[in-house]
């Protein structure tokens, strides 16, 4: 019988944003981070904008969420004994021009989220969807797609850096939040396997 795995307590400055959104379809999303809270005293709304700004930024400068899908809810869970705070969006981000085909809901553009350490947890991802297809040249994301998706993290991380709240890693099996220095994307779409088993049957 395998023993069971002990995980350490949730750390103390850990706070966890969780952007969530449906399609016309019925269909969701959502994208997780985690944030170093530490002693610095920002309101949850302000946070939540941080992130609302993130998503505005990558809709309106490349092409995702095609039309129909929406962001509804940013909801901050602070730890390791803090309640959540839900925020109701309620924005429809739809990427300009909207009548374009969607990608299958299940594939993703992933943004690769890197520390300065080596070894275990040192990094993360984020599979950023529903896309359009106005965003793959020939089967593969364009590269102002790309860019795009960069940038933005890179003025989230920097407002989030500033604030002294940063954008960091968490490791749930060494107890550790590790700060995000740096993000990329990759030349090829991804799938979010998650996303694909969550679909109408």
């Amino acid at each position: 019988m395998t023993a069971p795995v002990i995980l350490p307590p949730r750390p103390a400055g850990l706070g966890v944003v969780t952007c969530s959104g449906a399609g016309g379809s019925g269909d969701t999303w959502s994208n997780v981070y985690a944030l170093n809270l530490g002693t610095v005293s920002r309101t949850p709304e302000v946070i939540a904008a941080d992130f609302l700004a993130l998503y505005q930024d990558m809709v309106s400068g490349a092409l995702l969420f095609p039309g129909g899908w929406t962001l509804t809810n940013i909801s901050l869970e602070t730890g390791p004994t803090g309640g959540t705070r839900r925020f109701d969006v309620g924005q429809s981000l739809t990427s300009s021009p909207q009548a374009f085909a969607d990608l299958p809901p299940q594939v993703a553009l992933v943004a690769s989220h890197k520390t300065e350490f080596t070894g275990p947890s040192r990094r993360g991802r984020t599979y950023l969807g529903p896309l359009g297809i106005n965003g793959s040249a020939d089967g593969f994301p364009t590269a102002a797609f790309r860019n795009q998706v960069v940038s933005s993290f890179n003025v989230l991380r920097g407002k989030l850096t500033t604030a002294g709240q940063p954008l960091v890693i968490w490791s749930r099996t060494r107890g550790l939040l590790t700060p995000v220095t740096s993000t990329s994307c990759g030349g090829v779409f991804d799938t979010q396997r998650s996303r694909r088993s969550s679909l109408r049957g």
